[in-house]
């Protein structure tokens, strides 16, 4: 058993443009993703170009579907001076499928009829949360999953890095087709367990002169951005966020984030997102008294009187986690124990003596504060963690050792 003690231880917005009256001759066109899902309503995203007029309706699977002007003359009118409108469907059947239509107009003719079926989800379901409106903008996003990491404290606050997207990945984390990926540098107040890091809500703005200050969004180019994603899954390109806003609430393990940003180019984005996030704790701090069960030893090595002292050297690598290539591959912890004992005698067996061996004050008995340090395993990284004071207490047993150890992290 090898117990760990640890105490105290990321709008003004872009005015909108009205489009212009298309050009002559010019054919409009519309384009239908979808939206949200309830049990018992539906929403589309609706792209008009070179309209005058655009409208959507809905019709059950399997019916008779309206033509063209009968959408525009009866169906729901579609703001044509907006790049894109959201157009929701309520009263709808449950688990049933239906098929929402769009088409548009200008003086040079009409679109062909865009389609796309979609299902009401179970009546008996939880119904997915509609959450808030997507602003207006150049892009708009509506995030499908949130990730991000708590680096602690930062300047006069708490530093946040989160990315929101709506892009889909495989298994082995690549993406699957076309999206967008939001990425923010915030800074807010402390987290209550930075192993299980919580974004504080609020609104986050950018702000040149407080960019390290609670509720801000750092203008650093790496860390404030928009990727585009496209249709193979590539980074088409990066833009850098210039001005805008987020707001974060947190209520019962789930965000609801709406946010709007200027981009480097000139164009805007927004988007919402409403689920879950993980935060992976990347401050190097605990924050609460941990205890780690001891239970494997990837190195242990006599390495003799290494400094010419007058000492033995042992180095040792023990806790509940796996080393592979030096790095913590598994969940879980490692500490690295550079410890020093008396000169042996003799060529008896070699053992490693009892004793308390106190970190940082070289000599016999003693934990050398150049080598040794902890770590803990992250997805696809480690965090190392050192400590300010400390000591492991060693004791032979009929199997061999017994380690107990208390630091006190930085």
């Amino acid at each position: 058993m090898f117990p760990l003690v640890c105490l105290g231880l990321l709008l003004s917005c872009k005015d909108e443009m009205i489009p212009l009256p298309p050009e002559p001759d010019v054919q409009p066109s519309v384009a239908v993703e979808a939206g949200r899902v309830t049990s018992t309503s539906l929403s589309v995203y609706v792209t008009p170009s070179d309209a005058l007029s655009c409208a959507a309706t809905i019709v059950r699977a399997g019916a008779t579907e309206p033509s063209a002007a009968e959408i525009l003359a009866h169906g729901k009118s579609v703001d044509v001076t907006k790049p894109q409108s959201e157009v929701k469907f309520s009263d709808l059947e449950s688990a049933t499928e239906y098929v929402i239509l769009a088409a548009a107009s200008n003086d040079a003719g009409t679109s062909p009829v865009e389609r796309i079926s979609m299902k009401t989800g179970e009546a008996d379901d939880p119904e997915i949360p509609e959450g808030p409106e997507i602003p207006d903008a150049d892009f708009r996003m509506k995030g499908t999953s949130a990730y991000g990491l708590y680096y602690g404290e930062w300047g006069v606050a708490h530093n946040y890095g989160i990315t929101v997207t709506d892009v889909v990945f495989d298994d082995y984390g690549y993406a699957t087709g076309a999206g967008l990926a939001i990425t923010l540098d915030l800074y807010g107040s402390a987290t209550e367990s930075p192993m299980n890091a919580v974004l504080p809500a609020g609104t986050y703005t950018v702000d040149p002169e407080g960019m390290d200050e609670e509720g801000s969004v750092s203008l650093t180019s790496e860390f404030s951005r928009c990727t585009f994603i496209d249709d193979e899954g590539r980074e088409s390109g990066t833009e850098l966020i210039t001005d805008g806003y987020v707001t974060v609430d947190y209520v019962a393990g789930r965000y609801t984030m709406v946010g709007k940003f200027m981009l480097a180019d000139g164009q805007s984005v927004a988007f919402v997102y409403v689920g879950e996030m993980d935060l992976t704790n990347m401050s190097g701090v605990l924050g609460c008294d941990y205890h780690v069960d001891a239970d494997r030893i990837t190195t242990a090595v006599y390495l003799g009187d290494s400094d010419g002292e007058g000492l033995d050297n042992f180095y040792l690598q023990i806790g509940d986690g796996y080393l592979e290539d030096g790095w913590v591959s598994e969940e879980g912890f490692v500490f690295t124990l550079d410890m020093f004992a008396p000169r042996r005698s003799g060529s008896g067996e070699l053992r490693l003596p009892e004793g308390d061996y106190v970190w940082g004050e070289y000599g016999e008995f003693s934990i050398g504060d150049y080598y040794s340090y902890g770590a803990y395993h992250l997805p696809s990284m480690q965090m190392e963690i050192y400590w300010e004071s400390g000591v492991v207490h060693v004791t032979h047993t009929a199997g061999g050792y017994r380690l107990e150890g208390s630091f006190v992290l930085v």
